[in-house]
């Protein structure tokens, strides 16, 4: 997803290196097809997380933000 992210970064003009990213990211893809999340016991109450990367992209001095929500050991939100 944080590969996927980044490369709608650029949408607009996509370079062929761009087009080599997303190629990676689609075999990556395709090659963990039967992974999966697994969600486990005992029953947890949500916890989530955040971070922020302040500027942190160099080409256009935007800010980069994640989160994720975790319920039972395992991701409902991200």
């Amino acid at each position: 997803m944080c590969a996927v992210g980044q490369l709608s970064q650029f949408l607009n003009k996509p370079t062929s290196q761009h087009m080599l990213a997303a190629k990676c990211v689609l075999r990556y893809l395709k090659g963990t097809l039967r992974l999966g999340i697994r969600y486990g016991h005992p029953a947890t109450p949500p916890i989530g997380f955040s971070d922020a990367d302040w500027a942190g992209d160099i080409d256009t001095r935007r800010s980069t933000t994640g989160y994720i929500i975790m319920l039972n050991n395992g991701a409902v939100a991200w």
